[in-house]
Protein backbone atom coordinates (compact mmCIF):
# COMPACT_ATOMS: atom_id res chain seq x y z
CA UNK A 1 0.00 0.00 0.00
CA UNK A 2 2.88 2.34 0.71
CA UNK A 3 4.21 1.92 -2.85
CA UNK A 4 0.80 2.79 -4.29
CA UNK A 5 0.50 5.80 -1.97
CA UNK A 6 3.72 7.16 -3.47
CA UNK A 7 2.57 6.92 -7.12
CA UNK A 8 2.31 10.23 -9.03
CA UNK A 9 -1.14 11.81 -9.16
CA UNK A 10 -2.77 9.78 -6.40
CA UNK A 11 -5.90 11.43 -4.99
CA UNK A 12 -6.33 10.93 -1.27
CA UNK A 13 -5.20 7.65 0.20
CA UNK A 14 -4.07 4.20 -0.84
CA UNK A 15 -6.70 1.94 0.74
CA UNK A 16 -6.58 -1.77 1.60
CA UNK A 17 -9.84 -3.71 1.41
CA UNK A 18 -10.54 -6.70 3.71
CA UNK A 19 -9.12 -9.13 1.12
CA UNK A 20 -5.77 -7.34 0.68
CA UNK A 21 -2.83 -9.61 -0.02
CA UNK A 22 0.46 -9.46 -1.89
CA UNK A 23 0.39 -8.75 -5.57
CA UNK A 24 2.97 -7.69 -8.12
CA UNK A 25 3.63 -4.13 -6.95
CA UNK A 26 -0.02 -3.10 -6.60
CA UNK A 27 -1.45 -5.38 -3.91
CA UNK A 28 -4.58 -7.38 -4.62
CA UNK A 29 -7.40 -5.68 -2.70
CA UNK A 30 -5.58 -2.31 -2.74
CA UNK A 31 -7.48 0.60 -4.30
CA UNK A 32 -6.45 4.11 -5.25
CA UNK A 33 -7.78 6.94 -7.40
CA UNK A 34 -5.61 9.02 -9.70
CA UNK A 35 -6.22 12.52 -11.05
CA UNK A 36 -6.59 12.23 -14.82
CA UNK A 37 -6.08 15.98 -15.26
CA UNK A 38 -2.59 15.71 -13.74
CA UNK A 39 -0.10 14.98 -16.57
CA UNK A 40 2.13 13.13 -14.10
CA UNK A 41 -0.63 10.72 -13.05
CA UNK A 42 -0.21 7.09 -13.84
CA UNK A 43 -2.52 4.39 -15.15
CA UNK A 44 -1.65 1.15 -13.43
CA UNK A 45 -2.68 -2.14 -15.02
CA UNK A 46 -1.31 -3.69 -11.80
CA UNK A 47 -4.34 -2.20 -10.06
CA UNK A 48 -6.44 -4.78 -11.87
CA UNK A 49 -4.07 -7.52 -10.79
CA UNK A 50 -3.15 -10.84 -12.27
CA UNK A 51 -5.94 -12.61 -10.38
CA UNK A 52 -8.80 -10.91 -12.18
CA UNK A 53 -11.60 -12.55 -10.17
CA UNK A 54 -10.07 -11.89 -6.77
CA UNK A 55 -12.23 -9.94 -4.35
CA UNK A 56 -14.77 -10.14 -1.57
CA UNK A 57 -18.33 -11.11 -2.39
CA UNK A 58 -21.38 -11.69 -0.25
CA UNK A 59 -23.84 -14.30 -1.46
CA UNK A 60 -27.17 -14.87 0.21
CA UNK A 61 -28.36 -18.45 0.60
CA UNK A 62 -31.69 -19.94 1.53
CA UNK A 63 -30.06 -21.99 4.29
CA UNK A 64 -30.91 -21.55 7.94
CA UNK A 65 -28.75 -22.19 10.99
CA UNK A 66 -30.40 -25.58 11.43
CA UNK A 67 -29.34 -26.72 7.95
CA UNK A 68 -25.78 -27.88 7.39
CA UNK A 69 -23.60 -27.35 4.33
CA UNK A 70 -21.05 -29.94 5.37
CA UNK A 71 -20.81 -33.11 7.40
CA UNK A 72 -19.01 -31.48 10.34
CA UNK A 73 -16.08 -30.53 8.09
CA UNK A 74 -15.58 -33.95 6.54
CA UNK A 75 -17.16 -36.36 4.10
CA UNK A 76 -18.23 -39.47 5.98
CA UNK A 77 -18.04 -41.68 2.87
CA UNK A 78 -14.52 -40.45 1.93
CA UNK A 79 -11.70 -43.02 2.00
CA UNK A 80 -8.39 -41.28 2.75
CA UNK A 81 -6.44 -44.38 1.69
CA UNK A 82 -7.45 -43.64 -1.92
CA UNK A 83 -5.45 -40.38 -1.92
CA UNK A 84 -1.83 -40.82 -3.05
CA UNK A 85 1.13 -39.46 -1.08
CA UNK A 86 1.96 -37.26 -4.10
CA UNK A 87 -1.52 -35.71 -4.03
CA UNK A 88 -1.33 -35.13 -0.27
CA UNK A 89 2.10 -33.46 -0.58
CA UNK A 90 0.91 -31.27 -3.45
CA UNK A 91 -2.29 -30.27 -1.70
CA UNK A 92 -0.94 -29.66 1.80
CA UNK A 93 0.06 -25.99 1.23
CA UNK A 94 -3.43 -25.34 -0.14
CA UNK A 95 -5.30 -27.02 2.72
CA UNK A 96 -8.36 -25.02 3.71
CA UNK A 97 -8.28 -22.82 0.63
CA UNK A 98 -9.92 -22.67 -2.78
CA UNK A 99 -7.45 -23.04 -5.61
CA UNK A 100 -3.81 -22.18 -5.19
CA UNK A 101 -3.77 -21.28 -1.52
CA UNK A 102 -4.81 -17.62 -1.32
CA UNK A 103 -8.59 -17.82 -1.76
CA UNK A 104 -10.99 -18.75 1.00
CA UNK A 105 -14.69 -19.29 1.51
CA UNK A 106 -16.52 -18.54 4.73
CA UNK A 107 -20.01 -19.50 5.77
CA UNK A 108 -21.44 -17.03 8.27
CA UNK A 109 -24.79 -16.62 9.96
CA UNK A 110 -26.52 -13.28 10.43
CA UNK A 111 -26.97 -12.91 14.17
CA UNK A 112 -28.12 -9.31 14.31
CA UNK A 113 -29.35 -6.75 11.79
CA UNK A 114 -28.31 -3.22 12.76
CA UNK A 115 -29.21 -1.39 9.55
CA UNK A 116 -32.38 -2.82 7.99
CA UNK A 117 -32.04 -0.67 4.86
CA UNK A 118 -28.46 -1.83 4.13
CA UNK A 119 -29.36 -5.44 4.95
CA UNK A 120 -32.35 -5.33 2.60
CA UNK A 121 -30.13 -3.98 -0.19
CA UNK A 122 -27.98 -7.12 0.19
CA UNK A 123 -31.00 -9.43 0.28
CA UNK A 124 -30.69 -10.16 3.98
CA UNK A 125 -34.16 -10.13 5.45
CA UNK A 126 -33.95 -12.17 8.63
CA UNK A 127 -31.57 -13.28 11.37
CA UNK A 128 -30.32 -16.86 11.39
CA UNK A 129 -29.77 -16.93 7.63
CA UNK A 130 -26.44 -18.29 6.43
CA UNK A 131 -24.32 -16.10 4.18
CA UNK A 132 -21.28 -17.22 2.21
CA UNK A 133 -18.36 -14.90 1.72
CA UNK A 134 -15.82 -15.69 -0.96
CA UNK A 135 -12.39 -14.10 -0.85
Amino acid sequence: MANVAALPGIVGASIGLPDIHSGYGFSIGNIAAFDVSNPESIISPGGVGFDINCGVRLMRTNLSLEEHCEEDGRMLQADHTKVSDKAKKRGLPQLGTLGAGNHYAEVQVVQEIYDKHAAAAMGIDRKGKEERKRK
